[in-house]
C-alpha cells in the first residue's frame, strides 16, 4: 500500500513539472486564478493571510520542530522524533530541488517580494508534512474517535489555509500551492510508514520477551 501510495504520488507530481514546461494550459489556468483573487484581495483580508502564512515560514517550523522534539523525548514519545525530522528534512530538499529543477518566476501580482523560484511551495509543502505528521501524532495517541476526527479537520484546515494564503498573497501560482502538497504528501507518506514501521518492530520486540 505504502508503495502504490508513494508511485501515485511521484506520478502525480510529475505530471504537474511536465505540464508546467511543455503545455500552456496549466499556465494559462494559474493566471486566471492569480488575476481572479488579486481582484478580491482587501487590507483586513491580506493581514489575515499574512499572519497564516507565517505558520509555513521556516523560522517558525523549525522553532515548532525543536519545541516538539522535546515535547516527545520528555514524554518518551521518542519514537517518532526520527520520522518526524525525515518528513520536514526530506520535504525541504525536494522542494530546493524543485525549484532549482523547473526554474520558475514567481507571479507578477505578489503582495511582497520572495528571493526563490515559484515551483514548488515550499509553504504549502512544508505544511503538509510537519502539520500533517503532528495530526498523525496526535489522531495516534487519542483513544477517543470523536476527538481523532475533528483533530483529522483542524489539521486539514491548518493545511488548507496556509496553502490558500500563499495564493491569495500572489507569491504561489495553483500549481505550485498543489506541487508543493504533493511533496508535502510524499514524505509525510513515507514518515507515517517509517514510524509505524518503528512501533511494529517495538511491539513485536515487547511481545517476544
Amino acid at each position: 500500500f505504502l508503495t502504490l501510495a508513494l508511485s501515485y504520488i511521484v506520478l502525480l507530481l510529475g505530471g504537474i513539472i511536465k505540464n508546467i514546461i511543455s503545455t500552456d494550459t496549466i499556465v494559462s489556468t494559474d493566471i486566471r486564478i492569480t488575476n481572479l483573487l488579486a481582484l478580491f484581495r482587501g487590507v483586513e483580508m491580506t493581514k489575515f493571510f499574512l499572519w497564516i502564512t507565517l505558520l509555513g515560514k521556516w523560522q517558525i517550523i523549525f522553532c515548532f520542530t525543536i519545541s516538539i522534539i522535546i515535547i516527545l523525548w520528555l514524554w518518551r514519545k521518542r519514537l517518532y522524533i526520527i520520522p518526524l525530522i525525515l518528513t520536514i528534512i526530506g520535504s525541504e530538499i525536494f522542494v530546493f530541488l524543485g525549484k532549482i529543477a523547473v526554474h520558475r518566476p514567481r507571479p507578477e501580482l505578489a503582495v511582497y517580494t520572495e528571493d526563490s523560484f515559484s515551483f514548488p511551495s515550499g509553504h504549502s509543502a512544508i505544511a503538509v508534512a510537519f502539520y500533517g505528521f503532528l495530526t498523525y501524532l496526535f489522531i495516534r495517541n487519542t483513544k477517543h474517535w470523536k476527538i481523532k476526527i475533528n483533530l483529522f479537520f483542524v489539521g486539514s484546515a491548518i493545511v488548507l489555509l496556509i496553502g490558500f494564503s500563499r495564493l491569495y498573497l500572489g507569491v504561489h501560482y495553483f500549481s505550485d500551492v498543489w506541487g508543493g502538497y504533493l511533496v508535502g504528501l510524499l514524505w509525510l507518506t513515507i514518515g507515517i510508514g517509517i514510524s509505524e514501521w518503528i512501533h511494529s518492530i517495538k511491539k513485536d520486540n515487547t511481545l517476544s520477551t
